[in-house]
């Protein structure tokens, strides 16, 4: 079978950027896959230095054009010249949000359910071998780049005297080493507060996932679509359950592992997803 040669644009060389993080993840999933990947930086700095040239020039020689998009990471991509192109989107809001250049792109692609795109959740890291093990003593987790949530770990641990695992907003790690620091908790949570009128996923529980520790979840629009996962823990009262799970564990209960939702949501699949669509 021959090879597929992909061209994927997304702002490579940003930093504390979701989207950054998506698109190096992607492409490192397409390679572990086998697919041909040439990663072009679409950041507005950088395209403003190659003199504005938005794509290669040699862009008709790959099967296909794909395109990572934010409102505020890629709405200058509108200038591009996408004719004779096999284009592709992923597009990532927010959902009230309209990409400029939608109308040119072939096969569209939407982390929420949504008319005339191809529904695929944020992938779970699947490639990571050498987790450390959890703590010794009960920790909480999170990982999060606007920090919903972390508040209220930290007010309900400092009450209980738990120890926490908490991102440190002066830092951007990777994401194979931020999961390496969530496998380090007893329990990873994610907490949200969202408006109604929202639609998107959020991507941090995947990466919390990618931990393979128990993951504590709300009801929240951002983790909707694991609101039905058995291997999860669901909650509306973060204290409570928090209370009840060092209780478990204190006691040398099992808690839940969320494997079968890592490996559902795994960028294994997901590849397979894009591969599928893609040829469609």
């Amino acid at each position: 079978m021959e090879t597929v040669k992909v061209l994927l644009i997304y702002n490579a060389s940003d930093r504390r950027c979701g989207y950054q993080n998506f698109g190096t993840q992607m492409a490192k999933a397409l390679i572990r896959a086998g697919v041909d990947v040439t990663v072009w930086d679409g950041t507005y700095s950088v395209v403003y230095a190659r003199g504005h040239q938005l794509l290669p020039s040699n862009v008709h020689d790959y099967d296909l054009v794909h395109i990572i998009w934010h409102a505020m990471t890629m709405n200058h991509y509108n200038g591009a010249d996408w004719t004779g192109l096999k284009t592709s989107i992923w597009e990532g809001g927010p959902s009230d949000a309209y990409c400029p250049f939608l109308d040119a792109m072939q096969i569209r692609w939407s982390d929420y359910p949504r008319q005339g795109f191809r529904y695929l959740d944020y992938p779970v890291v699947d490639w990571i071998d050498d987790l450390p093990p959890p703590a010794s003593t009960f920790t909480v987790g999170a990982s999060s780049v606007r920090g919903d949530g972390v508040g209220d770990i930290i007010e309900i641990c400092e009450q209980q005297g738990w120890a926490t695992n908490l991102p440190d907003p002066t830092q951007w790690l990777s994401a194979e080493d931020e999961i390496r620091r969530l496998a380090k908790s007893t329990i990873n949570v994610c907490w949200y507060r969202t408006p109604p009128i929202w639609k998107n996923h959020a991507s941090a529980p995947s990466t919390l996932l990618a931990a393979k520790r128990p993951l504590l979840i709300n009801h929240d629009l951002l983790v909707e679509h694991l609101h039905d996962a058995p291997d999860l823990y669901h909650e509306t009262d973060l204290p409570r359950m928090l209370k009840r799970l060092e209780w478990w564990q204190s006691r040398g209960l099992p808690l839940k592992q969320p494997l079968e939702s890592a490996e559902r949501l795994s960028w294994t699949r997901a590849v397979d997803a894009y591969l599928s669509g893609w040829g469609a």
